[in-house]
């Protein structure tokens, strides 16, 4: 959370003075709790005994939560120790808690379930993996968030920053209901459990292993309009690859993107406007198609690069994109004119 809207909606108060004087105070909070993180020794959830001295303060809580689900969150620090009073019956406190690395009970009873699903527990990786493939400033949807998407018995997980696209591995899932997909506007804390727990609530909200997250309906039709199908493929080594694109990122310029050819060897040189900027070879392992050039994304290269883990990677080229993949995740990629 970066602004008091968000602290607001966290909040579930309408826009006001006092309101937003009070969504400011909590912001400064989130950011004193990430200033310290590193310094916390212990955290206690105590019951609330007098309000706070500040009248402001005082006036704001009184008169907008009930006092029975207000508590004193006391923060040990190794110099010293911060009080602050907090609703618990609110999405700002558990966002809290997951920040400071404890649990939080603050789903209001009346809340209804209106689905649960269970997806096989591996999916929690995808998800924080694809979170690092949005774009919260891209003014389409699609590109805010990250997708679960439910067909024919299997779930997977999609993101686009509208340069690059993530779909991971299919996971198996149950529900009560049928279900076509769920979109997720901010991660949340992984559990060890064998499956992920999604309940879906009223308003576009869930709760994910407890914590609950905002749901928004976003249209996904253009993502489900992307193929992720190829015929030729290209296999490389995935740590020559690497190395090579960090030694050109000095040399790159505002575009930052990076010209290949896919011939005898992949040939790699950066955009510049210079004739004679430095070009890099390695072989490749296997291939299967015609020959190519391309240009690439800097950025989402190394980020590709960085979401696999196996030791080979494999390039297959589509049109005015190509895919890469380790089997497992793959990643969708648009070339650069």
């Amino acid at each position: 959370m970066k602004t008091t809207k968000e602290i607001l909606k966290s909040l579930s108060l309408p826009i006001s003075k006092d309101n937003t004087q009070l969504a400011k105070n909590y912001l400064q909070l989130i950011e004193l709790v990430q200033e310290l993180k590193n310094d916390i020794t212990d955290v206690q959830v105590l019951d609330l005994e007098v309000l706070p001295k500040n009248k402001d303060c005082k006036f704001m809580l009184d008169n907008v939560f009930d006092k029975e689900n207000l508590k004193t969150l006391k923060i040990e620090t190794s110099f010293g120790s911060y009080q602050f009073t907090v609703p618990t019956n609110t999405y700002f406190y558990s966002y809290l808690c997951v920040l400071l690395g404890i649990q939080s009970n603050y789903i209001k009873p009346q809340e209804e379930v209106k689905n649960t699903i269970y997806i096989d527990n591996q999916v929690q990786e995808a998800i924080t993996k694809a979170f690092k493939f949005i774009d919260k400033k891209a003014f389409y949807g699609i590109a805010n968030d990250v997708h679960l998407i439910f067909k024919d018995g299997f779930v997977e997980v999609f993101a686009t920053n509208g340069r690059a696209m993530y779909k991971s591995r299919k996971f198996d899932f149950i529900s009560d209901f049928e279900i076509e997909k769920i979109s997720i506007s901010e991660n949340f804390k992984n559990s060890k459990n064998d499956f992920l727990k999604i309940e879906l609530l009223a308003d576009n909200f869930a709760l994910f292993n407890d914590v609950k997250v905002e749901t928004p309906d976003v249209d996904i039709k253009q993502l489900q309009s992307f193929s992720f199908e190829t015929d030729g493929q290209m296999e490389f080594s995935k740590n020559e690859f690497s190395k090579n694109l960090k030694s050109l990122a000095p040399m790159l310029d505002f575009r930052k993107n990076i010209k290949f050819h896919l011939n005898g060897s992949i040939q790699m040189q950066p955009i510049t406007d210079d004739a004679n900027a430095t070009e890099v070879k390695m072989d490749y392992l296997s291939k299967d198609f015609q020959n190519l050039d391309l240009c690439l994304g800097y950025k989402d290269l190394s980020l590709i690069m960085t979401s696999i883990k196996s030791k080979n990677v494999v390039y297959s080229p589509q049109d005015n994109k190509g895919v890469f993949t380790d089997g497992i995740d793959n990643f969708l990629i648009m070339n650069q004119k």
